[in-house]
């Protein structure tokens, strides 16, 4: 914790299971139109529970709402949001080893920068070979465009020595993205289509019920300073 009202601050990076999913309710991206649950962009070990939730404002479908009796009058159905496609996956490897950030090489802490609007994981990680990688991750949901959302992920080698590679992947809600069943706004999309590049991915859904459709883009970009040292 710290004393500025407006900053929430956690140290350490790998929080016990029931701590893993307040923080992914705290440290979350949000703008009234769409939100991001707080989640590590690489995942978990298996077995820790997790929502991996990304949200529009609006997008429902049907979903049965059980009775324990069936008496007239009482509702059957109700609506459900929905979890939208993952579009927040983006895997680190160096010395063709992933970074996990429960792992004992790995130290940080995450910041909520409510003024700024942004949520900030920040780690060193000691690769195998033993050099060091600083890593910083911003995470924003954009108020002057309501549709984006982005993440800034900066690598910086302190005296790390060797191939350092990313990955994006791009989690189909359809097949569920949570290790909790209780989760009801999963299950609920088909996808229509796909196009994609070496940087770029669209997806199209449809809700199964409603017939409502969606779009999720997703767009890489690398910048020199962050390139140079690979």
């Amino acid at each position: 914790m710290t004393q500025d009202p407006f900053l929430l601050r956690r140290d350490g990076l790998a929080p016990d299971a029931g701590a893993l999913l307040l923080n992914e309710t705290l440290f979350h991206s949000a703008n009234g139109y769409l939100g991001v649950r707080g989640c590590y962009e690489e995942g978990y070990p298996e077995g820790m529970p997790s929502i991996r939730g990304q949200y529009i404002n609006g997008f429902y479908d049907i979903a049965p709402l059980p009775q324990a009796e069936k008496l007239y009058g009482l509702a059957e159905e109700k609506e459900t949001l929905l979890n939208v496609a993952d579009t927040q996956g983006i895997r680190l490897f160096a010395a063709d080893a992933p970074l996990h950030c429960f792992d004992a090489s790995v130290r940080g802490h995450r910041v909520l920068d409510m003024r700024a609007g942004l949520s900030v994981r920040e780690c060193a990680w000691i690769a195998p070979n033993g050099g060091t990688l600083r890593i910083t991750i911003k995470r924003m949901a954009s108020f002057g465009f309501l549709p984006l959302f982005t993440i800034e992920y900066i690598v910086r080698s302190e005296d790390f020595s060797g191939l350092a590679r990313g990955a994006v992947f791009f989690e189909d809600e359809s097949e569920g993205s949570s290790t909790l069943t209780v989760d009801e706004g999963f299950g609920h999309g088909s996808g229509v289509g796909v196009d994609a590049s070496d940087m770029e991915r669209l997806t199209r859904h449809h809700t199964r019920s409603t017939r409502d459709h969606t779009r999720n883009a997703v767009r890489g970009t690398l910048t020199r300073e962050q390139y140079k040292f690979w």
